[in-house]
């Protein structure tokens, strides 16, 4: 398998770019946490973990009862699933299954669903799978979504759309109101950190326009030098002793910074620093998740080692971030890796994350690679490459859809590549 050589950039390079790549972590990450934060511990007892046959069964029993009518998701079947990790694989099982037209049903029925957590978890995924098939389809969908979960769902678009196609994410960002301008740029940014950090200021300048000023960064902070880093952290933990569980993003990148200082002295030591200084809650995983980032873009293995034996509060996100960014670089270590974790949630919930990161890199390799995917995940796998190809190559994804080996993959990508191929003409 080849490995892809990108070259990450420098986190704290630049005061803005710090600012608003950590913007968009916590962003993602806080929004996760309410529904993922205790789900997907490594130690948790398999007694309470549903199997991915049993849970893809599920879900897609539930589903085929309701085919004819285009309803794609049945509530009753997804509250059978009391844990969020469980229930996510089983939604990510049945999705990946769905057609361009099922999955807009689906996001149109998710606004109906009976509690906000649940249309939290449908929206989130069904977007991603569209985005993956039409990125212009996925924003189209949408259009209606009060602006809080709109918002959210443009970010998950412009994570995918960058990474198959910048120049069109950009194009597409700068029609966008305000608001969603803001949530396309910290998607943008959450996938591209394989971009120099000038590129991804002009990124930001050419979509926020004269909005980008708001997010200047105070001089106060970043611009100090830590040569005491020691000292620096115990002032900061004392002068903030009262707000520390929830501290203002400006002061959680100072804070960061401190700790990724302190993580070049002490290693994996800081960590039991900042759990034990920093009370639950999102500034820990600000920071948490910050150091970790940094430690990913030289090391991912070591970032993933650290991470399994931390086992911190935002377990599922942080891994799956971590697992992606390795990914980039080298995806079959990172799915070896994956592979022997014991949680069976979360170790298929991560395979689906670098899995997904390699579709979105190169589906070619992916397909060429097809043999060294799990086998319980090569169908949809499959299933997801072609598709990703039939979006940018809808005459080169004909060539190959003999390569899929079940009708129902054939018959989804086959949809795909003449939905595509139309609208190429038509722009023609």
């Amino acid at each position: 398998m080849k490995k892809k050589n990108m070259v990450a950039p420098k986190l704290y390079e630049s005061k803005d770019s710090a600012y608003l790549f950590i913007l968009a972590l916590l962003t993602a990450l806080l929004a996760c946490v309410g529904g993922c934060s205790n789900d997907e511990m490594i130690s948790e007892p398999q007694s309470q973990v549903h199997s991915q046959t049993d849970a893809s069964q599920n879900l897609g029993e539930a589903s085929s009862e309701h085919a004819k009518s285009k309803i794609s998701i049945d509530v009753a079947a997804l509250l059978r699933f009391n844990r969020e990790s469980t229930r996510s694989l089983a939604l990510r099982l049945q999705l990946g299954t769905l057609t361009q037209s099922s999955l807009q049903d689906v996001l149109l029925q998710s606004t109906d669903l009976p509690s906000n957590q649940l249309q939290l978890e449908v929206q989130s995924l069904a977007i991603r799978e569209l985005a993956l098939i039409s990125p212009e389809s996925a924003l189209n969908s949408i259009e209606g979504f009060p602006p809080e979960s709109r918002s959210m769902l443009v970010r998950i678009v412009f994570q995918v759309w960058s990474i198959s196609n910048l120049d069109q994410a950009i194009q597409s960002a700068n029609d966008l109101q305000v608001f969603e301008k803001l949530a396309a740029v910290e998607g943008i940014l959450l996938s591209r950190d394989d971009l120099s950090v000038v590129t991804q200021q002009d990124l930001a300048r050419e979509i926020l326009g004269e909005d980008y000023s708001d997010f200047r960064i105070d001089e106060l902070f970043l611009d100090e030098t830590i040569d005491d880093p020691e000292l620096a952290w115990s002032e900061f933990i004392s002068r903030h002793e009262h707000e520390l569980k929830q501290l203002p993003t400006l002061h959680i990148v100072h804070l960061a910074n401190i700790a990724g200082v302190l993580e070049s002295s002490m290693g994996a030591a800081v960590f039991d620093k900042i759990q034990r200084d920093v009370p639950s809650g999102p500034t820990r995983l600000g920071v948490i998740v910050s150091v970790l980032d940094k430690i990913a873009r030289n090391d991912p293995s070591r970032a993933f080692k650290i991470l399994t034996d931390l086992n911190p509060e935002g377990m599922q996100f942080l891994a799956a971030r971590i697992a992606s960014t390795w990914a980039q670089s080298d995806p079959e270590s990172a799915l070896n890796a994956v592979a022997v974790l014991e949680a069976t949630g979360l170790r298929t919930s991560l395979q689906h994350a670098v899995l997904l990161t390699w579709v979105e890199i190169d589906p070619f390799d992916v397909m060429d690679e097809i043999e060294r995917v799990p086998p319980n995940l090569r169908a949809l796998t499959g299933r997801r490459a072609m598709t990703s190809i039939a979006f940018s190559s809808p005459q080169q994804a004909s060539k190959m859809l003999h390569r899929l080996e079940d009708n129902r993959s054939k018959q989804i990508v086959g949809e795909a590549i003449v939905t595509n191929w139309a609208q190429i003409d038509f722009q023609a």
